[in-house]
């Protein structure tokens, strides 16, 4: 009868023991999980008015409008370059005008039929105006400034560019034009039939 009287004692023991609450046990745990989102920046070409036909009198028919449609998600500012670039015998130049009185103002269109010389667009964006076969300037109008939404600045001309500032979140548009009568002495019989092309880029400074 001892015997089993300290049996059922130690067994409750060990009972009791394996039932017993941990000490400082939590009941509860929490975990906080995060992720970084960038700011969005997007550019698109709207790919409109992006050909036209050249009158030998009259310039452009029908104005070109090279435009784009940025998007971003901050109302942070954001630095942008609007450029241009012409095609020639060998590599693309700059086409921008950017000389005094013609800063950015008048964009070179080069011909791809016959391909010019790289020295005849920048005979033209130089403002000599001298030997410039193949290659032709029509009046270039850039985006103006819109309140609140994207600031035009002062033509960068060490870069050949035009500098802007986007303020708006969301989208945005950047509407540029060519068109008009061609530039004096960069339009002569000289300028041979033909498919005349620019390249004009808006791109976000990183």
């Amino acid at each position: 009868m001892k015997k089993h009287l300290l049996l059922s004692a130690i067994l409750g023991g060990m009972i009791a023991l394996s039932v017993a609450p941990m000490a400082n046990a939590a009941t509860t745990a929490s975990q906080t999980v995060s992720a970084t989102l960038a700011a969005l920046k997007s550019i698109v070409g709207k790919g409109t008015g992006l050909t036209g036909t050249i009158d030998p009198d009259t310039g452009i028919v029908t104005a070109l409008a090279p435009s784009f449609t940025i998007t971003t998600n901050t109302s942070s500012a954001l630095t942008l370059q609007l450029s241009a670039t012409a095609p020639s015998s060998t590599t693309p130049q700059q086409a921008l005008t950017n000389y005094a009185g013609h800063l950015g103002t008048y964009i070179v269109l080069a011909n791809i039929t016959v391909p010019a010389l790289a020295a005849a667009i920048t005979d033209i964006t130089a403002g000599t105006l001298a030997s410039n076969a193949n290659a032709i300037a029509f009046p270039f109008t850039p985006q103006a400034t819109v309140a609140g939404q994207i600031t035009i600045g002062t033509w960068n001309a060490p870069g050949n560019y035009w500098p802007y500032t986007l303020t708006h979140k969301g989208n945005t548009d950047a509407n540029n034009a060519i068109s008009g009568t061609a530039l004096a002495s960069s339009y002569t019989t000289d300028d041979e039939p033909g498919t005349y092309q620019a390249t004009i880029t808006m791109a976000f400074v990183p």
